[in-house]
């Protein structure tokens, strides 16, 4: 009898545990579908390289018109930001213009990144100035807008 006992204790803890894991498996199987299918939706011909869990988000490296890109999505699987390197060469006229315009005309650009979330997309741009360790960064909006 004890045996008959353990023996159905062991089945059913088997079974939660198989029941468990399934339910884990589903629910990661639909944030990843629904990442993927808003990837493909907002970056047509992308490829994901890499997705991982950190800090809460859901973050991830893609590969979007030959240029790697950094992609970060809440818990739910929803789009919250993107973030890449832009060639100094690819920054607008119109944008080089502003900072010309303004009091960072004496730095030197260092390094770009574009930062695009559902509400703005801006340029995250690192300044220099020559022969000098003053380095910061300024933000300017597509608009041409420092922030």
């Amino acid at each position: 009898m004890k045996t008959k006992t353990t023996t159905l204790l062991l089945l059913l803890l088997a079974t939660l545990t198989i029941s468990s894991a399934k339910c884990n498996t589903t629910t990661t199987i639909n944030i990843d579908s629904l990442i993927e299918q808003q990837v493909s939706t907002r970056y047509q011909g992308a490829i994901i390289l890499e997705l991982e869990t950190e800090d809460g988000n859901i973050k991830g490296e893609i590969i979007h018109e030959q240029r790697k890109k950094s992609v970060i999505f809440n818990r739910q699987g929803v789009w919250q930001s993107t973030k890449y390197d832009l060639l100094k060469s690819e920054l607008p006229k119109s944008i080089k213009d502003v900072i010309k315009a303004s009091k960072y005309s004496s730095y030197w650009i260092d390094d770009i990144e574009v930062i695009e979330t559902p509400s703005r997309s801006l340029y995250e741009i690192e300044l220099d100035k020559w022969f000098n360790r003053d380095e910061f960064t300024i933000y300017i909006t597509f608009e041409g807008k420092i922030l």
